[in-house]
């Protein structure tokens, strides 16, 4: 074989060995542009199921407004590019787009196509009905981030032009620069062959670091409420197994009916923690003493944050009424508490405390004295451009699946509306601590619920009950005939309307959430008979301001569960309203 022959077997294995770069290049980065787009569409999918959560209230009442707000919270996140938000019928309600970049017109439009950015749909359900569609699609990826990302593609594509050259540079200076070239490439087609083996290790290990987190909270969160939820069932079923026992002992059962009801309300306060958390509800302002939400939320911290987390409390001994909702800031409180213990991997101590701060300058807060509720935690701390961003809604930096963005968001949101702010100090290694400021209560004479009793001037009123479930409608049935009203009961609307065409009805008590017909609906249709006629809706789950959006009017809610006394301070209430409005 001749010399020249010799050579041109080489530059053609130089050649195959820079081809075979190239097709690795692009196999590396078709692998990488994989994942990218693997995670990108379950980031999206995860905001895409937050924001149908956070919907849903808004397309159970038909309210575009609220709807429009909610997808416009979307704009702070450069990541979306356009989000819809779109009816059981298909239709668009609410859009947001970037740069003149909308949304599609229906759903059947929505649909992910091949080749164009990512985009996710997520189904709006209440009571597992689909009601209606989310969707979103990511921005387009700025130049600089492709490059990234692609750069070791770039790298083996420019070490198969410098192979080329080299083997060019060996054919003619010396006849072992083939073999060398050859050698290279060989390595490089090693070297890429461990580079995938490296992505599809760790593909691997973030679906199982993402399972694993998904886990985790999920059994923190459903351990805890077990936890209580068993606590609180034990307490109600041993007062009933006491007082069946010995009904005849009068002491004794009253003791034990005292511990079962308040076993009830403490199960009504979780349940209303849990309901803050699917969706967004009206603030119902009026004082609140700080000291009693801390002490409902003592028992229930160390059971959420876990036993590698110390919780202390520097909480003041006088009374600290603020004007808030209790619920909701039992939900802030919560919140910031739980982001203390993500911010503390290896533990370590979150503490709650209160004090009063007059203020007398502040460009965010009005002059005045004001409550401040801080939670402080010993964790990693937030640099600033994390800071910055920290109540910004939908912006986390925890994993897709592990947090929404919304904690803060809320928290936040809970204290402007409150009148107050929350404003944040973090250094990092130092620790974060939040501080809640609330308008200090000018007049704390609340009366406790329950404790009002029923007007004179009421008894012998004729009133109609409507629920669905037996036994609620039962016991509000002969709770009312106790206290000296008239009653008639209907298990669904339809039968409530028969009731009322023949009985002259001086108030209606409705259940809320009801098959075939909803509390809402047979509201309206009383309306349209009898539009002066005053309706108490008892509910475990609307909130006033969607009950006034579905009626038109101001709506008179009860909440589940509720005692005799209670039940029968609102409907002396209604009635009373309904006297005076009509005089």
């Amino acid at each position: 074989m001749t010399g020249v022959q010799k050579r041109s077997i080489r530059a053609l294995v130089s050649a195959v060995g820079a081809l075979a770069l190239v097709v690795a290049g692009l196999i590396v980065g078709l692998v990488n542009e994989r994942a990218f787009r693997v995670r990108q569409a379950q980031s999206l999918t995860a905001q895409a199921e937050v924001l149908a959560a956070t919907v849903e209230p808004a397309l159970v009442f038909q309210d575009p407004a609220a709807a429009r707000d909610l997808v416009r919270a979307l704009r702070p996140d450069a990541r979306v590019e356009a989000a819809g938000i779109y009816d059981d019928r298909g239709a668009r309600v609410a859009e947001f787009g970037r740069s003149g970049r909308r949304p599609p017109g229906t759903v059947a439009e929505a649909r992910p196509a091949p080749g164009v950015a990512v985009a996710v749909t997520a189904p709006v359900l209440h009571e597992r009905v689909p009601i209606g569609t989310v969707y979103l699609r990511a921005a387009p990826e700025p130049l600089g981030d492709l490059v990234q990302r692609h750069a070791g593609t770039a790298l083996l594509l420019l070490m198969a032009v410098l192979v080329l050259a080299g083997a060019h540079a060996a054919q003619a200076a010396q006849a072992r620069a083939g073999a060398e070239s050859q050698a290279r490439a060989l390595e490089l087609a090693n070297m890429n062959e461990r580079l995938q083996q490296q992505i599809r290790r760790r593909e691997t290990a973030e679906e199982a670091l993402l399972q694993a987190q998904k886990m985790e909270t999920l059994g923190q969160l459903t351990g805890g409420i077990a936890h209580d939820f068993n606590n609180l069932l034990q307490t109600v079923q041993g007062a009933f197994d006491v007082i069946s026992s010995r009904p005849s002992d009068t002491g004794r059962v009253e003791k034990w009916a005292r511990m079962g009801a308040e076993a009830t309300q403490r199960g009504s306060r979780l349940t209303s923690q849990l309901l803050a958390f699917s969706r967004s509800q009206k603030l119902e302002l009026r004082p609140v003493d700080v000291r009693e939400v801390v002490d409902r939320l003592r028992e229930l911290l160390p059971t959420v944050l876990g036993s590698a987390v110390d919780v202390a409390f520097d909480v003041h001994d006088t009374e600290a009424w603020v004007i808030g909702d209790a619920t909701q800031l039992e939900l802030a409180l919560l919140n910031l508490c739980i982001n203390a213990r993500d911010a503390m991997p290896d533990g370590g101590e979150v503490r709650v405390s209160t004090r009063a701060e007059v203020v007398t300058e502040d460009p965010d807060l009005q002059p005045g004295t004001y409550l401040v509720l801080s939670v402080a935690d010993t964790g990693v701390g937030m640099p600033a451009d994390i800071r910055s961003r920290a109540f910004d809604p939908f912006f986390t930096t925890k994993g897709v699946g592990k947090g929404t963005g919304l904690g803060l968001a809320q928290v936040y949101g809970i204290a402007k509306q409150a009148g107050g702010l929350a404003r944040l100090h973090s250094e990092t290694g130092t620790g974060t601590t939040v501080f809640v400021y609330l308008p200090v209560a000018k007049d704390n004479a609340v009366v406790p619920s329950g404790k009002i009793a029923s007007q004179a001037g009421n008894a012998g009123a004729r009133i109609l009950v409507v629920d669905d479930d037996a036994g609620v409608l039962s016991y509000v049935s002969d709770a009312l005939t106790t206290l000296g009203y008239v009653c008639f009961a209907a298990d669904n609307g339809p039968a409530g309307l028969e009731i009322l065409e023949q009985e002259p009805i001086d108030l209606v008590l409705a259940d809320y959430a009801m098959p075939g017909m909803s509390g809402a609906a047979f509201a309206r249709l009383v309306l349209a008979q009898r539009p002066e006629l005053p309706i108490l809706f008892a509910s475990g789950y609307a909130d006033s301001a969607a009950l006034e959006q579905a009626l038109g009017r101001p709506a008179q809610l009860l909440r589940k569960p509720f005692d005799r006394a209670t039940l029968g301070a609102r409907v002396a209430l209604a009635l009373s309203n309904s006297a005076d409005t009509q005089s």
